[in-house]
């Protein structure tokens, strides 16, 4: 997901800086988002939410699509704050033994996941603003599709292709129409290595499928 022009022409964007590849992003990472108040432009945000900028302990990575709108964390953010989080693929891992499978569109195009944004108050901003971006995001789930429900029981919100900028400027009571579970035979899934379990592992060779040997192919 680096072809700049590609991701413009895919999401109407009219600003896209140059991209760097990245084959195994992780919360509290950086990753690449279209803000509802910048919806022409490509940005970047924190992953990781806190409830409050004031001492929240842990980030908030996921919002519950059934309480997004409920719940006192997440509220005031759904309502106000919507954002597209891009990616052309996502890991999910099956229980008990912790298998890591690769899940993607069978179009292999890029998609956007749900999400939405916190800004921090006034007063509480970044001292180091080259550190970590101003803004921090979180993403949306909901129960999962047939294909995904064989290794877990909850997906990302994938937003259908051409819904994304009505996500973002939908109306508050409109907005949960779009966070329903994206079709199963639409998309796709393979095994990938166990390297993908640690964030510091961010090489191509992540995405190849394993074989029924438990080797990588090509590798």
């Amino acid at each position: 997901m680096t072809d700049s022009k590609a991701i413009a022409a895919r999401f109407g964007l009219k600003e896209v800086p140059k991209l760097k590849p990245r084959y195994n992003i992780a919360p509290t990472q950086e990753v690449p988002v279209v803000f509802n108040d910048a919806p022409d432009t490509l940005s970047f945000a924190k992953w990781g939410m806190p409830a409050n900028w004031s001492g929240a302990r842990h980030p908030l990575f996921n919002a519950r699509a059934e309480s997004v709108d409920k719940k006192s964390s997440f509220r005031k953010d759904f309502e106000l704050r919507r954002c597209l989080m891009l990616a052309d693929s996502f890991y999910e891992w099956a229980h008990p033994k912790k298998t890591p499978y690769r899940i993607f569109l069978k179009n292999s195009g890029v998609f956007a996941f749900a999400g939405i944004y916190a800004v921090p108050k006034e007063g509480d901003e970044m001292k180091d603003p080259e550190e970590a971006p101003a803004r921090t995001c979180c993403m949306i789930t909901t129960e999962a599709n047939n294909q995904i429900a064989r290794i877990h029981n909850r997906m990302p919100v994938i937003l259908d292709r051409g819904t994304e900028k009505d996500y973002l400027k939908a109306d508050p009571g409109e907005v949960k129409a779009f966070l329903s579970p994206y079709p199963a035979d639409e998309m796709d899934m393979y095994e990938v290595s166990p390297k993908v379990n640690s964030a510091r592992n961010d090489s191509k060779d992540l995405l190849e499928k394993k074989t029924t040997k438990g080797t990588l192919l090509d590798y």
